[in-house]
């Protein structure tokens, strides 16, 4: 497993090498995502193929055209000097994709809600514990939205769910904010 970890890293240190930023910060905001682009492809990949299997094709479509820009953005990094608009895009295009799956989750399995949990982790690691954070808490906004204002959302999640899932997701967000925060701490600390 770490042979295999140390391969991807060296694949990644190829793609962020050919970027044109030159700030610290921002090439391992870089690395941060072109390790997560190259993890989520295969993810999102195999779900679309099996929302595909299932017949749900609406689904699979916006999934699999998640992942295709994804691996489509990582061909972009020699090319556009603001990288910073690829990972704010995927971002925004993921809470989305996230916001797509809970409001049908009326119709079909209610365990879509679960793929938000990923999003803390990935923003805050993306970028870092206050702007992660801060997309976090928009997203749990968003949900909450949906919570309140599509009343056929409640025949999928029941109110104390709904409690409990927004409990649960600050839960996870916060603890993911204090690694990073003390991560990049004991990182500056070390330089």
């Amino acid at each position: 497993m770490i042979i295999f970890a140390k391969n991807i890293q060296y694949f990644v240190d190829i793609i962020v090498s050919k970027s044109s930023s030159q700030d610290k910060t921002e090439r391992a905001r870089l690395n941060h995502y072109v390790w997560i682009a190259l993890l989520m492809s295969p993810i999102a990949l195999g779900t679309g193929a099996y929302n595909a299997y299932i017949h749900n094709f609406t689904l699979a479509f916006l999934i699999i055209l998640f992942s295709v820009h994804m691996i489509g953005s990582l061909f972009l990094i020699p090319k556009i000097k603001e990288t910073f608009l690829l990972y704010h895009g995927s971002n925004l295009l993921y809470a989305f994709l996230i916001l797509y799956m809970i409001f049908n989750a009326a119709d079909t399995d209610n365990s879509r809600i679960l793929w938000a949990y990923v999003y803390p982790i990935g923003t805050i690691f993306l970028f870092g514990n206050r702007l992660g954070f801060l997309y976090s808490c928009m997203l749990l906004g968003m949900i909450i939205g949906l919570f309140v204002a599509v009343p056929e959302i409640h025949t999928a999640y029941s109110i104390p769910f709904q409690v409990r899932f927004g409990i649960s997701y600050m839960t996870v967000a916060f603890i993911s904010s204090w690694v990073e925060y003390h991560r990049a701490r004991y990182q500056k600390e070390s330089m």
